[in-house]
């Protein structure tokens, strides 16, 4: 499992998933490197990471390709001047000191993604993706109406809110205005459930 989240090569640290935690690890059989993360992820797109060590060396964040646009990564509060290429790795190669931070920020806005048209049985169908996850609308919380109408409009007009008052961080999806009409609906992250009807709580 460790070597899902991080691995090493001769001069670097490579960042392949970011969760709260903590790892150590040694480079060129010489020091040992220590990062400590603070994050939300995949509900929040800012990750914190503390390093550690001292002495030059890389480190590699990884750019998920979902985040096609806006990423930003800092050290020590200063913005780094690097490619941040969906998809791809950012390259920090610094020499670091004790309780350096970096901060990264992927932004998370709700995406609509379509099939091909070609694919008959999805005609009128969307998925709802956020950050790395899949959301669903369940029946139980939607209409035919609200259905349709995530359907149709753009997702530049939504206003997405949280709520983690149950098993699974949802959003409420609405319009930005509300007075000009619209409808608002939960969505939840498409997990198995084994059957569970996943109600949202009042409020």
């Amino acid at each position: 499992m460790p070597g899902y989240f991080y691995s090493t090569s001769e001069d670097a640290v490579w960042v392949h998933l970011y969760a709260e935690g903590a790892a150590t690890f040694e480079l060129d059989g010489k020091r040992t490197v220590r990062f400590h993360q603070r994050t939300r992820y995949p509900w929040d797109g800012r990750v914190g990471i503390t390093v550690e060590a001292e002495g030059e060396f890389t480190v590699m964040l990884r750019i998920p390709a979902w985040c096609e646009e806006g990423a930003a990564v800092e050290v020590n509060g200063e913005p780094i001047v690097a490619e941040l290429s969906p998809g791809s790795y950012a390259k920090l190669h610094r020499t670091w000191r004790p309780s350096d931070t970096i901060n990264m920020d992927l932004p998370m806005p709700v995406r609509r993604v379509e099939s091909h048209p070609y694919v008959a049985e999805n005609a009128e169908r969307i998925a709802l993706t956020r950050g790395p996850l899949l959301y669903c609308a369940e029946q139980i919380d939607s209409t035919r109406a609200t259905s349709s109408w995530m359907a149709k409009s753009r997702p530049s007009t939504w206003s997405p809110t949280y709520s983690e008052a149950w098993l699974y961080c949802r959003l409420r999806l609405g319009p930005q205005r509300p007075a000009q009409g619209g409808k608002t609906v939960s969505i939840a992250p498409y997990v198995p459930t084994k059957g569970m009807r996943r109600r949202i709580p009042p409020g």
